[in-house]
Order: C-alpha cells, then sequence, then structure tokens
C-alpha cells in the first residue's frame, strides 16, 4: 500500500499532467496565424504559451530546492 506522502505525490503529478494536457489541447490544431490572434485580454496564443514556459523554468528548480527542504529563490526576493 502506498504512504500518504507517496499517494498525495502522485495525485499531485496526475493533476499536473491532466492540467498541461488540457493546456496543449486548447491550443492542437491552430494555425500559426491564429497563435499570433490577441484574445479579448489582449494575450495572443503563443503570449500564453510563452508565459506558462517562463514560469515552467523559473518554478523548476524552486520545486526541487523544496523538496530538499530548502527555501524558494522567490521567497528570499519578498525578504
Amino acid at each position: 500500500m502506498a504512504t500518504q506522502s507517496s499517494s498525495t505525490r502522485a495525485g499531485l503529478f496526475a493533476l499536473l499532467d491532466g492540467a498541461r494536457q488540457e493546456l496543449l489541447d486548447s491550443f492542437r490544431g491552430l494555425a500559426e496565424e491564429q497563435m499570433e490572434v490577441p484574445l479579448p485580454d489582449g494575450w495572443s496564443g503563443k503570449d500564453i504559451l510563452a508565459h506558462v514556459t517562463m514560469w515552467d523554468e523559473m518554478e523548476l528548480p524552486d520545486l526541487r530546492r523544496a523538496a530538499r527542504g530548502r527555501a524558494r529563490v522567490l521567497d528570499a526576493l519578498d525578504d
């Protein structure tokens, strides 16, 4: 039987994977021109994906630090 920690971790990964798949599915099949059209909020599909990618690249190292019990870099900026 899985421990609470491993089942919670597995659930979190499943949730994140599902959300990522849903995001990618929403853009699948769009032509490049469609990805450049601004949405009502002013962001294009390309803008949204670039924003998500930037946060992934910033947060992945922090998640690794947090897993080792260390402070996140972004938390240090609040001091």
